[in-house]
């Protein structure tokens, strides 16, 4: 559904909507919320890569979290994001290897 909407809703919308959660998710140390935080931002990447494109170092900073993550979920998520960023973000995600 996050998906649907980050791409046929205005993108500024949903993205200025969701960023601040997904970043505050991303920062938790509980497993649960990380989970969380990754999922909504794999599923609005496509939708949403121009504006993520902008705070992409922001989400960089963070992906490695996920990778050391004791959570097999997390780690799996955070391949997720990766994998949508690399698609639909692109070159510019490849800076970060």
């Amino acid at each position: 559904m996050l998906e649907t909407l980050s791409i046929t809703l205005p993108k500024k919308k949903v993205y200025k909507l969701l960023k601040f959660h997904i970043l505050q998710l991303l920062q938790s140390p509980i497993a649960e919320n990380l989970y969380s935080g990754f999922l909504v931002l794999s599923r609005i990447v496509e939708g949403c890569s121009d504006l993520i494109r902008v705070d992409l170092s922001q989400y960089m900073t963070l992906i490695p979290k996920g990778f050391q993550s004791s959570h097999p979920l997390c780690r799996s998520v955070t391949i997720f994001v990766i994998s949508n960023m690399a698609e639909f973000i692109n070159p510019e995600v490849f800076t970060y290897h």
